[in-house]
């Protein structure tokens, strides 16, 4: 691999991270004025990426309980618990 081509996949990256970022900040906005519609968007957006897939998951299985999706929060929280059980609540 050339130094070019090294050059423009870390910036690629660097770009890919801040639009996670900032999707993820849109989801927690969302998450926190009971906007379950865009927040469960913005975080499968992020968990796409494969970032952040804790906060992502924690933050689905609690819109799922929340919209009394009990088949899409469990797998959200069986996700948790064979990954990071310590998130589980």
């Amino acid at each position: 691999m050339t130094l070019f081509n090294r050059f423009l996949r870390t910036l690629w990256r660097r770009a890919a991270i801040r639009l996670d970022s900032a999707e993820l900040a849109r989801g927690r906005a969302a998450f926190r004025v009971g906007d379950d519609r865009v927040a469960e968007q913005a975080f499968l957006a992020v968990l796409a990426s494969g970032i952040h897939e804790n906060e992502c998951h924690l933050h689905l299985a609690r819109i799922y309980n929340r919209g009394a999706k009990w088949d899409l929060a469990l797998e959200q929280w069986l996700w948790l618990r064979n990954n990071n059980p310590e998130t589980i609540e």
